[in-house]
């Protein structure tokens, strides 16, 4: 999806003052596609699933940054928060296991 709201998520990453906001999404987009396709053909799981994590948790601390709002807006970043913590948990048992 970050291919086709480029403009967009672009704009929120720079809007949380990270620079160079256009080659950040680029390259997180790129990890993500070529890691979820190493991770369904099975080559080199382990990297991908470590690749992934370490994406998954940057990007979490760097957009979802729930401990620096209160009300709705906290609420609907940490629950995102959570969600990547248990992608993480996903990510893990894909990279430990030998798929079988």
């Amino acid at each position: 999806m970050h291919f086709v709201t480029f403009k967009d998520v672009a704009a929120m990453i720079a809007e949380r003052g990270f620079p160079a906001p256009a080659f950040l999404l680029t390259a997180g987009s790129i990890v993500e596609l070529v890691g979820g396709l190493c991770l369904i053909l099975g080559i080199g799981r382990p990297y991908a699933s470590a690749a992934l994590i370490a994406f998954t948790i940057a990007a979490s601390l760097m957009m979802l940054d729930f401990w620096r709002y209160s009300g709705v807006e906290r609420q609907s970043l940490l629950s995102g928060f959570v969600t990547n913590v248990a992608i993480i948990g996903g990510l893990l048992l894909a990279g430990t296991t030998d798929g079988e």
